[in-house]
């Protein structure tokens, strides 16, 4: 069994990402085209990533993600060096994949 069969993983998006999401049936981020992936974390490091890079936004929507549901691959690594691995999503989210979402305060 691999790491993403284990656990939900979650993703920071934009609402107008989501949206556009629900109307063609999948989840795409400006990562994904700069990047190659999408960044996702686990809960236990959801709170770092958004005190890191999220602090001062407001209007996120945050994706809870079933991997075993996921059509693209998930890796997890770390792109910027360092020990602490972040499961990666490398291709676009199927919305079938997407649990739950809810707004981030």
């Amino acid at each position: 069994m691999s790491k993403t069969d284990q656990c939900t993983i979650l993703h920071i998006a934009q609402e107008a990402d989501l949206l556009e999401a629900r109307q063609s049936g999948q989840y795409r981020c400006d990562s994904l085209g700069n990047e190659g992936f999408i960044h996702c974390c686990l809960d236990t490091q959801l709170q770092g990533v958004i005190d890191r890079y999220y602090a001062d936004l407001t209007g996120q929507v945050l994706l809870e993600l079933d991997p075993s549901q996921l059509q693209s691959e998930c890796r997890y690594e770390n792109t910027v060096g360092g020990t602490e691995e972040f499961p990666h999503i490398y291709g676009p989210i199927n919305v079938d994949a997407i649990v739950s979402t809810r707004k981030l305060a």
